[in-house]
């Protein structure tokens, strides 16, 4: 009974997989293209290229409508078809106020035309319907559940849903917005994008798919082909597409029953999850989709996805399942390293040299992407927007959030994959051990049995206390860290969601809860600084410095900040942290350390020596412009004007940001050139700058500049030292500050107004 359940068992899981490459041919044009990735997604299995070719075939029947499904096909569709008449759809046929006029796309189990609404407005739209003879009941209940799914989206980046109903036969349909666009994976490849502008486009699908999120849908089914992207005046605009399997998860898409076979994997497998393809009771919530973006991800910037395509289309349905729950795949950086001279056509599409594109990627965007393609989805980002944020993070060169695992965490995953191994090697080492033990034992017993028993006993009782009390310990700081990690999570959640008030009362919490943790203190002091709570800010952060455990990229602006209060004390212990790590930073960390201990005049490091450390930093990077600022400061700390003119001119280079602080350095740098009037513009250009941040910051909405609180500390600093060596006055103080600090103080004591 057992070896036939098993049996039963197997021939599910063999046509689900049957399944899967039929609906992924589908995708493709119908010919010999179809043909090809049929042939290789089956290859070395008769049988399952058979049934594959037996779906096609009784699909492609089903779609020239004949009166019924061909023999073998309809016993092994799980609903029970709805019986209505037989009525063509199809070019040239009027649905309501759509005309059919082009077929532009063949799913599974719809077709979607190009169609032309004649009132009460005229305009092309795409209208989807079921198939003829594809009609069943829950096929019908997910084609609704889209429906219904599309219909609650509102984002600029998401397919908008104009109408619905049903045609004479009785099949549903529905009528969105018409997207002319090409997967994103070939938009960018065709435009051959750079790995910013890449990242960029990519921002835009993680708040759609947060959008979705938010509305309580999953999309389930993220993929290249289903993320389109359209020109609209210039501008690339990806539109994320057929919410076909989208699955709800605060409420019911449609009153009909959806029901997911047993073992019927949603989705494709390239881009699928591994709770996804475990096809167990765990549920699927949205760090599902944030694994197919991390995928999506990783194939945007490396020209492949982290799963072989030729070996998961081509291994049995079981394996291809093992494959997507347990190989953990390479990093970007390291995928990129391995792929011989297709790297030269992969970097080409980026416009950037093979080896540039490979330091890029390395770092930040490894560990980016890696935690988004997690095993464990407790480990992944919890919400798209924390994806888009950290890629954010790194667009501005602030510290990720993203982390390599820690190296407990990196031998529980060997000793996962390596049972066998492992409990062999244990039994071996504690056999060892024990012999040794059983050895000194006996030895100890002939010298003074007595002495040795009393002794043990003493010996026994203390450490049993001690171990106690370490567990004890231990348990007290897991239990702690969980607490403080929930409470930051929501702190996250409510500062994204600019609810200041609930967004403080959080981290405050986690302080409280865990003082000694540097963490909290640096996640509040972000915050107020967010707010420009500058006092406050610098308080958090001289604490967070004191506390230790900082890395360079976290220190960010914290130097410049403790300055900019008058916190010298606080400047000098922060710089002399980040000097003691700078023998063993990345590039990009250097040019932070720089800036930061030359932000000052006259500290008592050597420029010289920090002009040589920048400028040999960017000669093994990709500089982008605002990289060459860090060089620019130090060569004039130097004295070194020339040089400082040419690097401050790079930083504001054609496609880098304008910022004050490069219009601040070039007026000091113009000055000791004694090009005075060139500086006095200059400084004009800062000074207007920094009265347009105070109007917004003053009159706007709290906590939302387009500025980072970091480039304007660095801004004030530096303008206030160009304003006395330019006109030998100090900027004057502007009463605004008062009014941003009254807003923000009452916003996070009193609720945000």
């Amino acid at each position: 009974m057992d070896s036939e359940k098993t049996l039963i068992a197997s021939s599910k899981m063999a046509f689900a997989w049957d399944q899967s490459i039929f609906l992924a041919a589908l995708e493709k044009p119908y010919g010999p293209k179809r043909d090809s990735f049929v042939a290789e997604a089956c290859a070395g299995d008769d049988q399952l290229l058979a049934n594959v070719q037996e779906l096609l075939r009784a699909h492609h029947k089903s779609g020239n409508f004949l009166d019924e499904l061909p023999s073998g096909v309809a016993p092994r569709d799980p609903g029970t078809a709805i019986s209505v008449p037989i009525i063509v759809e199809d070019l040239g046929s009027v649905i309501g106020p759509y005309k059919l006029v082009e077929r532009i796309a063949e799913g599974g189990f719809g077709l979607v035309f190009v169609a032309e609404q004649q009132q009460p407005v005229r305009r092309k739209v795409a209208l989807k319907i079921i198939k003829p003879g594809m009609d069943t009941r829950d096929v019908i209940a997910r084609f609704e559940a889209e429906r219904q799914a599309l219909a609650m989206m509102d984002h600029p980046n998401i397919a908008r849903v104009y109408d619905a109903g049903a045609t004479a036969s009785g099949r549903p349909f529905f009528v969105m917005e018409l997207v002319r666009g090409i997967p994103i994976n070939e938009f960018c490849d065709k435009r051959q994008l750079t790995l910013v502008q890449r990242l960029q486009l990519f921002n835009h699908v993680c708040h759609a798919v947060q959008h979705a999120h938010l509305k309580g849908v999953i999309h389930r089914d993220l993929k290249p082909s289903n993320v389109l992207v359209t020109l609209h005046d210039t501008t690339p605009v990806p539109k994320v597409i057929d919410f076909g399997v989208a699955k709800a998860i605060s409420h019911s898409l449609t009153d009909k029953t959806i029901y997911t076979r047993f073992t019927q994997m949603i989705g494709t497998p390239l881009y699928m999850s591994p709770e996804q393809a475990e096809m167990s009771g765990l549920d699927i919530d949205t760090r599902s989709d944030i694994y197919s973006l991390g995928v999506m991800l990783y194939e945007l910037l490396t020209g492949t996805t982290p799963a072989d395509p030729k070996r998961l289309y081509s291994a049995p349905f079981d394996e291809v399942r093992r494959i997507i729950r347990e190989e953990e795949p390479p990093k970007p950086s390291t995928r990129l390293t391995t792929l011989g001279q297709a790297l030269s056509t992969v970097s080409s599409k980026r416009n950037i040299e093979p080896r540039k594109l490979t330091s890029f990627v390395r770092g930040d965007l490894d560990w980016i992407v890696m935690k988004a393609l997690e095993k464990d989805r407790r480990r992944r980002y919890e919400t798209a927007s924390a994806f888009a944020a950290d890629i954010q993070h790194f667009l501005n060169r602030e510290p990720i959030e993203a982390r390599p695992p820690s190296a407990i965490y990196r031998f529980q995953k060997f000793a996962r994959r390596n049972v066998v191994f492992i409990t062999t090697a244990s039994l071996v080492f504690a056999a060892l051990i024990l012999g040794m033990a059983v050895s000194i034992w006996q030895a100890g017993v002939a010298r003074d049995a007595q002495r040795k028993a009393l002794a043990e006993g003493a010996e026994k009782e203390r450490a049993l206390s001690e171990a106690e009390l370490l567990r004890a310990r231990a348990e007290g700081v897991a239990a702690r860290l969980k607490s403080v990690n929930t409470l930051l999570a929501s702190a996250r959640a409510n500062t994204d969601g600019q609810r200041w008030l609930a967004a403080h009362y959080n981290y405050s919490q986690a302080i409280d809860a865990a003082p000694e943790f540097y963490f909290v203190w640096q996640e509040r002091g972000l915050l107020y600084a967010r707010l420009s709570l500058w006092d406050l800010a610098a308080a958090d952060f001289r604490k967070t410095i004191e506390l230790g455990g900082l890395t360079p990229s976290q220190f960010n602006a914290m130097p410049e900040l403790l300055r900019y209060v008058g916190d010298e004390d606080g400047y000098r212990l922060a710089c002399q942290r980040l000097l003691n790590m700078l023998g063993s930073t990345d590039d990009r960390s250097t040019l932070r350390v720089v800036r930061s201990c030359m932000i000052k005049p006259g500290l008592w490091v050597d420029p010289e020596k920090f002009a040589e450390r920048a400028e040999n930093a960017i000669a093994t990077m990709q500089p982008m412009p605002p990289h060459y600022f860090a060089v620019a400061l130090a060569h004039y700390r130097a004295t070194n004007y020339k040089k400082a003119l040419q690097r401050v001119r790079q930083a504001m280079a054609p496609g880098g940001p304008g910022m004050p602080s490069n219009y601040a350095l070039l007026a000091m740098v113009q000055y000791r050139m004694g090009k005075v009037a060139e500086a006095s513009k200059s400084l004009a250009a800062v000074e207007k700058a920094i009265d347009g941040w105070y109007e917004t910051r003053a009159k706007g909405q709290i906590g939302a500049d387009a500025s980072p609180w970091f480039e304007w500390i660095v801004a004030a600093l530096l303008y206030s030292e160009a304003k006395v060596l330019i006109t030998t006055t100090s900027p004057p103080y502007d009463p605004r500050q008062d009014v941003i600090e009254q807003r923000s103080t009452e916003a996070i004591y009193q609720g945000s107004p």
